[in-house]
């Protein structure tokens, strides 16, 4: 089987300074390898040639039979790298911690080790003029060592 470690190098390597980032890397039996790439401004068919292309140039084919897919992480899946946090900046996420809590609400800042997300949550008795139903508007900072999975929430208008 080829080593995912062999695979991420080489990814790493030839993205260095094009915007794009590593989101995750699979190598499955029968060395089927699924590349996730992604960049703030989204992922271009051409980012995915350009990674492909960049892989079997660096893959004996005499030494390795394989079958490869480059492609973005999609709209669903949970977030693997901070850099996923930056892109979603500004975007309503769904935030699992560790102690099971769900949290959903905007992301409104990412940072190097942490994230903060504004949500509206229900308080009873206060009463705040212009504010509906006691609702007051939370902003909580979450670091990435508390937070289960994330990802972004998908609505449609």
């Amino acid at each position: 089987m080829i080593d995912s470690d062999l695979i991420r190098k080489i990814v790493v390597d030839g993205i260095a300074g094009t915007g794009i980032f590593l989101v995750d890397i699979s190598v499955k039996q029968g060395d089927r390898i699924y590349i996730y790439i992604d960049r703030l401004e989204g992922v271009t068919i051409d980012d995915c040639k350009m990674i492909s292309r960049l892989v079997e140039s660096k893959l004996d084919r005499n030494e390795y039979d394989y079958a490869l897919e480059v492609s973005s992480p999609g709209l669903t899946g949970s977030f693997k790298v901070p850099e996923q946090y930056l892109k979603h900046v500004g975007k309503e996420i769904e935030v699992t911690l560790n102690s099971g809590i769900k949290i959903k609400g905007i992301l409104s800042k990412a940072e190097e080790s942490e994230i903060e997300i504004e949500y509206k949550k229900q308080e009873k008795g206060i009463k705040i003029k212009g504010i509906k139903n006691d609702e007051i508007l939370v902003k909580e900072r979450i670091g990435f060592s508390d937070i289960k999975s994330a990802k972004a929430v998908i609505t449609f208008n």
